[in-house]
């Protein structure tokens, strides 16, 4: 029974948190580092005049991109799930952050975002922890993105 219920439960959770934390993070990486080689190539003499904006969109449209191409492979739902964590958070950041002088839009669009990944995962019959990396990712991207 332990092992079942460690299998079943504990061992999701767990994966999904340490893998989907370490591919928002290789995200983010990712987009820091096309925004420095952008900043570098074409905006060296003022880097503030770079749009971040359509650089973090980009990104998180390429992260988008490859997530979809990774659903087409015959790889675990745990596994999906796990890579469905960074591209929803990347697009979370990227709305919070592209309406952080009107949060009630940002906060509009973002449940829009998650109320339709929650309709697919009903739709498509996703185990319970597609849930999980969903309010997973809701929570990092407002904790990332969130004015201070």
């Amino acid at each position: 029974m332990q092992k079942n219920f460690f299998c079943s439960y504990i061992k999701p959770v767990i994966t999904i948190l340490i893998g989907g934390f370490l591919l928002v993070a290789l995200g983010w990486l990712t987009y820091a580092g096309i925004s420095t080689l952008f900043e570098y190539l074409f905006y060296r003499n003022d880097p503030m005049s770079m749009p971040q904006g359509m650089v973090r969109n980009g990104s998180v449209l390429l992260l988008c991109l490859v997530f979809f191409a990774l659903m087409q492979l015959k790889i675990s739902n745990l596994l999906k799930a796990t890579f469905m964590v960074a591209p929803l958070t990347m697009i979370i950041i990227a709305i919070i952050l592209g309406f952080y002088t009107h949060l009630f839009v940002a906060l509009f669009i973002t449940g829009i975002v998650v109320i339709g990944t929650v309709f697919l995962i009903i739709h498509y019959k996703k185990p319970w922890y597609f849930y999980f990396a969903t309010g997973l990712s809701v929570v990092m991207g407002i904790l990332y993105a969130w004015p201070r």
